[in-house]
């Protein structure tokens, strides 16, 4: 920790003195954990952020740190927000809700719990601390290290599954948003608007911020995904989906690629209306394809022209593809994915709604014949959905 107490309760930063001082506190001064009131020391070792330890590890949370490269960038983030004239305090515990927040401000009348995370974390844990963040009325805000940042392409990231729970979108109109931070460089990363591509890769806008440039309400602006870019983007991954090879696959993938099999459907061949972009995708467990294809060709496809379906029935088949609501606490939103997949099909005129949870099919959805008639349709998919304006929402999640 970079703080400790001295006898008559004040605050020491240790990180914030000379080499010489710091000999010196450590000569003159005993301090003190703020937590657990133990006795604590220092430690300033010539490779380390000077800091202090307790002698004994116990279940103080304060004992339990991340590294050097965490306290480094903890203490950049606080210096930072202090020439904001943001107040901030560093190291809080709050004692409520036994957490111990690695800097808590205060803007307006919010309470912003801001953590620095560089590593990894089980999923309960991180649930569990945001949800006593919430119980406290404070907003919670995680920021990773770059350790964390794995960039595929221009616009495009690998995002694992413990990645996801640091997914923000802090209302239905926000953006979704992943923030990152390099202690060394001195810089942030901001990835926003995302969708993703796989079970493991997604598309957004992605910017750089020098810490010195970066202000603060930067982490509630967003920079859209415009949409000739993402249906352009989208047609590339499509592309790619097209010409994969099935010859490795596990778990989820296998499953899908049984459940083509079975069908007799391949997926150079499947309809051009099978994986397109949604915005909430993060709340599905299985990838865009997989379970787009089973909603379409298990559901849609069978019925003749002017036959209906239910919404309901969309969301039985598929409710061992969906997250629970809870399990990403950070994550606002207002339309289910299954309801934002419908909307796009009622945009090019697949579907009707005829209410908030019934709809009609219109058109027959046929096969491709081949991979070169199924690259072409998608492309003309892609260009159709560019072009339709903007329909109204076709419900919410029931």
């Amino acid at each position: 920790m970079l703080q400790a107490m001295l006898r008559d309760g004040s605050l020491l930063t240790i990180a914030k003195f000379s080499r010489t001082k710091i000999e010196y506190f450590r000569r003159e001064y005993e301090f003190y954990c703020p937590v657990c009131q133990e006795k604590v020391f220092i430690k300033a070792g010539e490779k380390v952020i000077p800091h202090f330890a307790h002698y004994h590890t116990g279940t103080c949370p304060s004992s339990f740190g991340e590294g050097p490269e965490h306290e480094q960038g903890k203490l950049l983030l606080y210096h930072w927000l202090q020439q904001k004239q943001i107040p901030v305090v560093l190291e809080k515990y709050l004692r409520k809700i036994e957490q111990f927040p690695d800097l808590l401000l205060t803007v307006g009348d919010k309470k912003i719990a801001l953590e620095y995370q560089r590593s990894s974390i089980q999923k309960k844990e991180i649930n569990a601390r945001i949800n006593g963040y919430m119980r406290a009325n404070i907003v919670p805000l995680w920021i990773l290290g770059e350790n964390q940042f794995n960039r595929l392409s221009t616009s495009k990231l690998k995002i694992t599954a413990p990645l996801k729970q640091f997914v923000h979108k802090f209302s239905y109109q926000c953006k979704s948003s992943l923030y990152f931070f390099c202690p060394h460089t001195k810089q942030f990363a901001f990835f926003q608007d995302l969708y993703f591509t796989s079970n493991h890769s997604a598309i957004g806008t992605l910017q750089f911020v020098p810490l010195t440039q970066a202000s603060f309400l930067k982490f509630f602006r967003y920079k859209p995904l415009q949409k000739e870019t993402l249906y352009q983007l989208w047609e590339q991954e499509k592309r790619k989906f097209r010409l994969t090879s099935n010859q490795t696959s596990f778990g989820r993938e296998r499953r899908w690629l049984q459940w083509l099999y079975l069908r007799k459907a391949h997926r150079e061949t499947l309809p051009s209306l099978v994986y397109l972009p949604v915005q909430n995708e993060l709340l599905m467990k299985s990838s865009p394809w997989d379970w787009q294809s089973r909603l379409l060709l298990e559901i849609i496809q069978p019925l003749r022209n002017g036959e209906t379906f239910m919404l309901q029935k969309c969301f039985s088949l598929l409710r061992n593809h969906l997250y629970a609501k809870q399990d990403f606490p950070l994550y606002s939103y207002q339309e289910h994915p299954i309801v934002q997949y419908l909307r796009l099909l009622e945009k090019v005129q697949v579907i009707k709604r005829l209410s908030s949870n019934k709809f009609v099919k219109l058109k027959s959805i046929e096969n491709n014949k081949n991979i070169e008639e199924a690259i072409n349709n998608d492309k003309l998919l892609m260009n159709t959905l560019l072009t339709l304006r903007k329909h109204k929402s076709i419900g919410k999640y029931p």
